[in-house]
């Protein structure tokens, strides 16, 4: 969360109920990539996000915290390079706004 906080700020105003919803996003997000690393389907992962996106979009939060968030990720595996190519995948696939 700390690194979340300093990638995409509004973190930092972030109640309670808000911290615990991006924490179990996260858990989400690494379940869904590791299911889709396991099978060798990235699309899996890709339409997971999307859908996210999508969630995350009728809560109010913009698509950009979910962008610093997947680079977080993305940036923590540089020895798994499947992952990080899922990764940089589902990011290309996500508005740019």
């Amino acid at each position: 969360m700390q690194r979340l906080a300093a990638a995409y700020p509004a973190v930092h105003h972030y109640d309670e109920h808000q911290r615990e919803a991006t924490m179990e996003d996260f858990g989400h997000i690494a379940d869904f990539l590791a299911a889709s690393l396991y099978v060798g389907e990235p699309q899996i992962f890709r339409d997971f996000i999307t859908w996210t996106a999508e969630v995350l979009a009728a809560r109010d939060v913009p698509v950009s915290a979910l962008r610093a968030g997947l680079r977080l990720v993305r940036d923590q595996l540089i020895d798994f390079p499947r992952a990080m190519e899922t990764l940089s995948q589902s990011l290309s696939d996500l508005p740019s706004s």
